[in-house]
């Protein structure tokens, strides 16, 4: 059986996803549970459709999230910004993260970005790796120091 894959606009009923996606990458990268500003800008997506949502044989199993007007530190204008990438366990390493990677980079050059920026935690090797291979560099690095 060939798969049938959709790449589609995200829809209020898709939010229990979301919020479980965006729930299973604070895990990953050990985040606080109670820290919701990533579920915050990902609901605010949510309300301006500014989501892809990849279902398979009309089962859900990923998404991509982005924001057209991103400030990001130490830039003057906004950018085009990934905010989360998230694709359901056991269809990993499938390549249908990168369907969706396709996906936002078309959008960007339709909306006349030149980059697309997106955020990967040191803690996410896989997301380092993936972000390598989709040809993403690191444009600058922060550090913290716990006191």
């Amino acid at each position: 059986m060939i798969d049938k894959l959709v790449i589609r606009t995200v829809k209020n009923k898709d939010k229990d996803f979301l919020i479980k996606g965006n729930n299973e990458i604070k895990k990953i990268e050990k985040q606080s549970i109670d820290d919701n500003d990533d579920l915050i800008r990902l609901l605010s997506a949510l309300k301006k459709k500014n989501i892809k949502i990849l279902d398979k044989n009309n089962q859900t199993i990923g998404f991509i999230a982005y924001d057209l007007n991103y400030k990001l530190m130490f830039y003057n204008e906004p950018v085009f910004w990934i905010l989360e990438q998230y694709i359901i366990k056991k269809e990993r390493q499938k390549g249908y993260a990168s369907l969706l990677i396709k996906e936002v980079l078309k959008i960007a050059n339709e909306k006349k970005y030149n980059k697309v920026y997106a955020d990967v935690y040191n803690i996410n090797s896989i997301s380092l790796i993936y972000s390598k291979k989709q040809k993403f560099k690191p444009v600058y690095t922060v550090y913290e120091k716990k006191i």
